[in-house]
């Protein structure tokens, strides 16, 4: 009795040690886009070891319509359309943080969903489960007038915009 209650003080350390050894940063869940966007699907794994390790990562299933692409991407590099699973080494404490799937959305109004699988290579058991429900619409619920990714265009309320220190002085 007493070595099988040392056993198990021993074990469930490691164990919770173990089982911790990586996580999904950020989740998102539901994505809206419209018409002929391109639609980033972020992907941040975080490596909680103490050593580095390669980790799969792979589109598990998803049902794209035949005028969608899926790709994956590191930073501004991208992979061909149908390559589904790729390995990337993580350094301890390091979150890849720049992986993303990218969609190109079609042109026609679709609800998709996607799922993720990632692990730590050579041990699938560990893996991580991750879905993304995109909702293409005709008329997304905001259209851009301007879009740049140096500039971001916000909404100003009330309109026109007037500077009250400016509207005090006068009266």
């Amino acid at each position: 009795m007493k070595r099988l209650f040392l056993f198990l003080l021993i074990l469930i350390p490691s164990l919770r040690a173990w089982s911790q050894s990586f996580e999904w940063i950020d989740r998102k869940e539901g994505i809206q886009a419209g018409l002929g966007q391109t639609v980033r699907l972020p992907i941040s794994i975080k490596n909680n070891s103490d050593k580095p390790r390669f980790f799969i990562i792979r589109k598990a299933s998803s049902d794209l319509g035949s005028n969608q692409k899926g790709y994956f991407c590191l930073g501004g590099e991208c992979l061909e359309p149908g390559i589904d699973q790729f390995s990337k080494r993580i350094e301890p404490g390091e979150t890849l943080s720049n992986l993303f799937f990218a969609v190109e959305t079609g042109l026609t109004s679709t609800a998709n969903s996607i799922r993720f699988e990632v692990y730590p290579q050579g041990n699938s058991h560990m893996m991580i489960e991750h879905s993304f429900s995109l909702s293409v619409d005709e008329k997304p619920g905001k259209s851009l007038v301007f879009q740049s990714k140096d500039i971001t265009n916000h909404d100003v309320y009330p309109n026109p915009v007037v500077d009250q220190a400016f509207r005090d002085d006068k009266v």
